[in-house]
């Protein structure tokens, strides 16, 4: 059951669904966030330098803005060929920048006085997706199923790979010294730069489902791969070996992924701007085993596109369309991490009040709980009744159920503590009803 109002997607980044567990993060939404450079109609990519000093964001008039951080400051603005920006790249060192756009091309910057080093004479029908490697000495391309390897200096461009499937997005450790490839079949190939022949090969999945985005750790021993079946599998790469280690099950597509400094934690950023940061196990288990969500919240009211973890681990900066700036979100300071989990049938059981206060669950009765204390604040109607569905009105004034097996619509006082009901009225014979219809019922007020 739901009432119909403009909370839809508030409900959403606050309660997040982890199998038949909810849990309710930053209850009273203090995700708070400072907006970095100059207006632009929308931005599409984001990267942080190696040494945490720079932030490159560029946008959809093929503007790249240099910003000097954590201020936000632009300190130079780059002109690309590119009518959109789609990729961003820093090399190991921090000195030179490449970005990607829809017109096929990279082009390269010198960092420290924004000169153009190469824009590649090569054009790609498809978007190339591009990473650092060797330190920096070379830049993989992927696009147009295969991949390469472009000396940048020389502006040799050589064939490494051929891949029936084609190319979705490119990755490289840190330090340069191994790259990924994910594919539209699913398919991930990992390349030892020192080996370039024999790749390692993460089995296609299932070939219906393609690979969004990757990233790798600062050590360059974990490979997170997002795949287009809302999945995040961090994976193990250990001497020629690649494990399974950590699985995540999201709810919508996956747009951007990053490492924290550390390697302990996972930031995700999903297609409608749902951002989550998720613990890793630390210890090594037969099997994967799944990650733990520690924070949870939107950050843009409308698509996610990119972000990037600060090598500091003080922010995560995102991008998205319906924000003409990038947004730089304090971990350490904006949150206070506090959980409630209850177990529930459906995500209707947990809805939140429209500004966020409040929870109500089924169970004996039904609870509501302040979530500024996560305190038990009233309990109707203190008897065995079970409740398939509760809603709460736009007003906050009302509270609309639905018992088990669908008896009686009922309507409560919010506000007063009532342990009966203000309003009720029976409900057609469960057994006369198609169980098709059961699960479509709404309330409006």
């Amino acid at each position: 059951m739901l009432f119909r109002s403009d909370a839809a997607r508030q409900q959403k980044a606050n309660g997040v669904a982890l199998g038949l567990e909810w849990s309710v993060l930053d209850a009273r939404i203090r995700a708070v966030h400072r907006n970095l450079g100059e207006p632009l109609p929308a931005f599409t990519s984001v990267a942080y330098a190696p040494q945490g000093n720079l932030l490159a964001a560029g946008g959809e008039e093929g503007q790249v803005q240099l910003l000097a951080m954590p201020a936000g400051t632009v300190s130079r603005m780059l002109s690309t060929p590119h009518i959109v920006v789609r990729g961003l790249v820093f090399d190991p060192s921090g000195s030179r920048l490449a970005a990607t756009g829809e017109d096929g091309t990279v082009t390269v910057w010198n960092v420290s006085d924004g000169r153009l080093v190469r824009a590649s004479a090569w054009r790609l029908v498809q978007i190339p997706a591009i990473a650092w490697i060797e330190g920096g000495k070379r830049l993989a391309v992927a696009g147009d199923k295969s991949v390469r390897v472009w000396n940048v200096d020389a502006d040799e461009l050589t064939d490494l790979a051929t891949n029936p499937a084609r190319e979705i997005c490119l990755v490289a450790s840190p330090d340069g010294s191994r790259f990924a490839c994910g594919f539209h079949d699913s398919a991930v190939q990992i390349w030892n730069v020192a080996d370039l022949a024999n790749p390692l090969r993460i089995a296609v999945v299932d070939r219906w489902q393609k690979v969004n985005t990757m990233a790798f750790d600062r050590t360059g021993t974990l490979l997170a791969v997002a795949y287009s079946d809302e999945r995040v599998v961090v994976y193990r790469l250990v001497a020629d070996q690649v494990e399974e280690a950590i699985k995540i099950q999201v709810f919508d597509d996956v747009r951007g992924l990053a490492f924290s400094p550390g390697g302990d934690q996972l930031a995700i950023l999903q297609k409608q701007g749902i951002m989550g940061v998720w613990d890793l196990p630390r210890t090594k288990a037969v099997g994967p085993v799944p990650g733990t969500l520690v924070r949870g919240w939107q950050a843009h009211e409308e698509r996610g596109m990119q972000l990037a973890w600060s090598p500091d681990g003080g922010d995560v900066v995102t991008v998205g369309y319906g924000s003409d700036r990038p947004r730089a979100w304090s971990l350490q300071s904006a949150y206070e991490t506090r959980r409630l989990t209850k177990t529930a049938r459906n995500e209707n059981d947990l809805p939140f009040t429209p500004d966020s206060r409040f929870l109500t669950v089924d169970g004996k009765g039904l609870e509501r709980w302040s979530l500024d204390d996560f305190q038990v604040e009233q309990v109707s109607p203190g008897n065995d009744t079970s409740y398939q569905f509760v809603a709460i009105s736009p007003d906050t004034r009302w509270l609309a159920t639905i018992d088990f097996p669908q008896t009686a619509l009922e309507l409560w006082p919010v506000s007063g503590g009532s342990s009966q009901p203000k309003w009720k009225l029976p409900l057609q014979s469960a057994t006369d009803r198609s169980e098709e219809h059961t699960s479509e019922l709404q309330v409006t007020l």
